[in-house]
């Protein structure tokens, strides 16, 4: 078996336990975001093809814009939730 019979522990070490904690809020944050986003270009895809029958200009341009600023803005809103400097409870914070 393991050395002095224990169990073996998968579990990550408790500095990592607050990063990837932070990670999943962030990305939290970005699909949050991106569902914001949804009715717009909803709207705008709506627009362009149905009533104007015009293909969108610089789509990929667009998209990778689009993704870009979505990403940053979701980076941000997880960053401002857990705080720029992270604490533990019970600092008096």
């Amino acid at each position: 078996m393991y050395p002095g019979n224990k169990p073996l522990d998968l579990r990550p070490p408790k500095p990592l336990e607050g990063l990837i904690a932070a990670m999943r809020k962030t990305l939290k944050s970005l699909r949050e975001s991106a569902l914001a986003l949804l009715p717009i270009i909803l709207v705008i895809v709506f627009f362009q093809l149905l009533l104007l029958r015009q293909p969108i200009p610089n789509l990929g341009e667009i998209l990778a814009g689009t993704l870009m600023s979505n990403g940053r803005v979701g980076v941000f809103r997880g960053w401002f939730e857990n705080g720029p400097v992270p604490h533990r409870r019970g600092d008096g914070l």
